[in-house]
């Protein structure tokens, strides 16, 4: 069956052409669709009266799809630098927190070694005795 493109279509052409395709395809799928138009000559004369808004039509469709396109990039990017800036953050208190460990350490050690003087100092006091 020959059909006249309404749009673009992957694989099977440009609006405009004419083409051949299975009757099933056209009948299930381009026609119910409004992507095709059977090839009449009434067909052909309505296309060619319609095909500047059709040509209208598409290129909105397009530049809404291109829209839409750079808007979900903008999101994934939005994203992918909050998940830096979250893991940069993270990285920043662990390494607080081992900061703050290590000075907990040496404080610990030395009150035990205060700790250990004292203890010395009253052993040598009880042999003295």
């Amino acid at each position: 069956m020959d059909v006249i493109l309404l749009e673009r279509i992957e694989k099977l052409g440009q609006m405009g052409d004419v083409v051949k395709v299975k009757p099933g395809f056209a009948r299930n799928y381009l026609l119910p669709q409004k992507k095709a138009l059977r090839a009449t000559k009434a067909n052909m004369e309505v296309f060619e009266s319609q095909r500047t808004q059709l040509e209208a039509e598409n290129l909105k469709r397009k530049e809404e799809a291109e829209a839409a396109a750079t808007n979900a990039k903008r999101a994934q990017m939005r994203k992918q630098r909050q998940a830096i800036q979250k893991r940069k953050v993270e990285a920043e208190m662990a390494v607080a927190l081992e900061k703050q460990r290590g000075e907990h350490e040496r404080v610990l050690a030395a009150k035990d070694e205060a700790h250990s003087a004292a203890v010395d100092g009253h052993k040598e006091q009880l042999a003295r005795v």
